[in-house]
């Protein structure tokens, strides 16, 4: 193994020690983009239920979840990235969300 392999293996290895050590010095959360948050710091969530995410200890996350109130419909349907339910029109066999323009041309 050449000198410049080694180096870069040490390298490596400190880095991913730096990373360990940090985690072990001060208690924090990881995100799940691997961002590092200190104990106490608001912290992002990927689950749109999920609202004020604040870092409490080693990996323990607690975030308040979001109260929906169930919408007045027979059928009502998530959207990908929301939270709520919501109410859909259907026209044709085809579901409408709220916003999405029907073929007649009114809005859901």
């Amino acid at each position: 193994m050449g000198v410049y392999h080694a180096k870069n293996w040490l390298m490596l290895f400190l880095a991913v020690l730096l990373v360990f050590c940090r985690g072990l010095a001060s208690p924090g959360c990881f995100g799940t983009d691997g961002s590092f948050y200190n104990t106490g710091d608001p912290m992002p969530s990927t689950n749109p239920c999920d609202v004020d995410c604040i870092c409490k200890d080693v990996g323990a996350i607690v975030c308040s979840i979001m109260d929906c109130a169930m919408p007045f419909c027979v059928n009502p349907s998530r959207i990908e990235g929301k939270c709520c339910p919501v109410c859909s029109c259907e026209q044709d066999g085809v579901v409408y969300n709220p916003g999405n323009s029907l073929r007649i041309l009114r809005l859901c």
